[in-house]
């Protein structure tokens, strides 16, 4: 009987804590932060990923306030890393992925019927993977509008393939002239 009563004690302890934390977070206007690090071995070298903030900021103007929230532009993201190659097959991984992001931010069947609602509409085109001088790009047709809870998942999404390859990396926008100098990735040729 002692038992299970400590385990409830503990119990609420625990979500009393984290309520904290999350209220604590909220007051101080502090949100958690798109980086990921993940290491599975004390003596490997820790894979990081991290954003540019305000990444969409730097991608188009603000939508009015009465639309809610969200940009007019279309998404194109630079991946800056000393691991092309990974990071590439990471950004190849995300493309399906990418391509049923909807604008509520959830991946939805791309197959089904949708209602007409602006909200479910997916990106209508992912780019293949470009190598510029400043890095790896892919951008995506969202026919000009970018609401935020989609741009959110976008940025999610390739932030979570690439720590799954184990990239170290930096996420942000390239500059205006991005699509003067690329090159289609090609990856490495395998040798007999």
């Amino acid at each position: 009987m002692m038992n299970k009563m400590a385990l409830v004690i503990v119990l609420i302890g625990t979500v009393l804590i984290v309520f904290a934390t999350v209220y604590l977070m909220g007051a101080l206007g502090t949100t958690p932060s798109a980086t990921k690090t993940v290491s599975t071995d004390a003596t490997k070298e820790v894979a990081r990923v991290t954003t540019e903030p305000d990444i969409f900021d730097r991608m188009g103007e603000r939508w009015e306030a009465e639309l809610g929230e969200g940009w007019e532009t279309y998404p194109v993201f630079l991946v800056v890393t000393e691991d092309t190659d990974k990071a590439a097959a990471a950004l190849q991984a995300a493309t399906p992925r990418l391509m049923r992001v909807g604008g509520r931010g959830q991946e939805v069947d791309i197959s089904a019927d949708f209602s007409g609602d602006p909200y479910d509409n997916t990106a209508s085109y992912v780019s293949g993977v470009y190598v510029t001088p400043e890095g790896l790009v892919i951008d995506i047709d969202t026919d000009g509008d970018l609401p935020k809870a989609m741009a959110d998942a976008m940025l999610r999404i390739i932030v979570e393939e690439l720590v799954s390859a184990d990239v170290t990396a930096h996420v942000t926008t390239p500059s205006s002239a991005w699509d003067t100098e690329l090159q289609p990735y090609e990856p490495p040729k395998k040798t007999a």
